[in-house]
């Protein structure tokens, strides 16, 4: 009976210690299994949506809400969002984001207005259904909505442009220097949208519109040949004005202001005989047959100009000297 206490007792013993090394061996057959089997290490996605991922950035299931400044509620949401999506035309696609961004630009939230412009700014040209309302916000006290409204007319281009040249007619004098500003930085083909504007009878605008066109130079001179035959006298002024500070690169305008030196307004045929002082030596000649005009001032501002010349029309005098103009000979002398 001893010995079948002992037999038993020893099997106890050695079972509390063989079976939890059994179920520990067990179990982690099981872990080892499941790591080479399962799926903690896999990709959910196939190779080609892989490649889609990592090609195309995209937001997930994007969802924006506002209110406008007259209180309409409006909110906006997708399945995704991709770049892409915002550049070019983009079709039917497109026109929609573009319509959404522009009605944001109404939001109350900064932060969502400021969006919209980013996105605006992204499309560029094709976002010319929304210069209106960008150039309105030109005019909001907070200067990063300015900063933004400003970047994205840029980035619209000549689209913006027609807007933002009777924007510098705007009373509100942030508006009219943003536009100011903005116009300043685009290239040659914001001058058909400036051109009008530089006959304009408000004398700001016309400042701000010639203050543009000079930094075109030659360019800009049949804008102000269209300002000269106006028949405000004022405007007039301003326009053989700018083509004074264009200097020799006014030199197509040439018969124009040799004209303008029998202009019914004295300061106008002053600032003609300058303009034509500063072309320099291409406006001798034409100089020298005004010498023969039967208007004794204009006569008189043809002398003034050549002597201003100096040397470059000294030769050309000599020769005007054999003139068979009796006036051309005794002005020349």
């Amino acid at each position: 009976m001893r010995g079948h206490d002992n037999s038993y007792s020893r099997l106890v013993a050695w079972l509390k210690v063989a079976l939890p090394l059994l179920a520990l061996a067990i179990l982690s057959t099981v872990f080892l299994v499941a790591e080479r089997r399962g799926t903690r290490n896999e990709i959910p996605y196939s190779r080609g949506e892989i490649d889609e991922i990592l090609r195309e950035q995209r937001i997930r299931n994007p969802n924006y809400a506002g209110v406008t400044k007259d209180g309409s509620a409006v909110a906006f949401s997708a399945d995704s969002a991709r770049p892409e999506a915002v550049t070019g035309t983009g079709g039917v696609q497109a026109d929609k984001l573009i319509g959404t961004m522009t009605a944001a630009l109404q939001f109350q939230r900064t932060d969502l207005r400021v969006l919209a412009m980013d996105v605006l700014a992204t499309i560029g040209d094709s976002a010319d259904s929304a210069v209106d309302g960008l150039v309105k916000l030109l005019a909001e006290p907070s200067e990063t909505l300015r900063r933004k409204a400003a970047a994205a007319l840029g980035k619209i281009g000549p689209a913006a442009h027609p807007a933002l040249a009777k924007a510098l007619a705007d009373p509100d004098k942030k508006i009219s220097d943003q536009a100011l500003a903005i116009l300043s930085k685009a290239g040659p083909e914001v001058i058909p949208s400036l051109a009008k504007l530089a006959s304009s009878r408000d004398e700001s605008v016309r400042a701000r519109a010639g203050t543009i066109l000079l930094r075109h130079g030659k360019r800009a001179v049949g804008s102000f040949l269209e300002a000269l035959d106006s028949d405000d006298e004022k405007v007039r002024l301003t326009a053989v004005e700018h083509l004074k500070e264009l200097g020799a690169d006014a030199e197509s305008a040439l018969p124009r202001l040799v004209k303008a030196l029998t202009d019914p307004n004295t300061h106008v045929c002053n600032q003609a005989q300058l303009a034509l002082a500063k072309i320099g030596a291409p406006a001798v000649e034409a100089l020298i047959a005004s010498l023969d005009d039967a208007d004794a001032f204009a006569r008189k501002l043809s002398t003034d100009a050549l002597v201003q010349i100096g040397p470059p029309a000294a030769a050309k005098l000599t020769e005007a000297l054999k003139s068979k103009s009796e006036s051309i000979r005794v002005h020349s002398a």
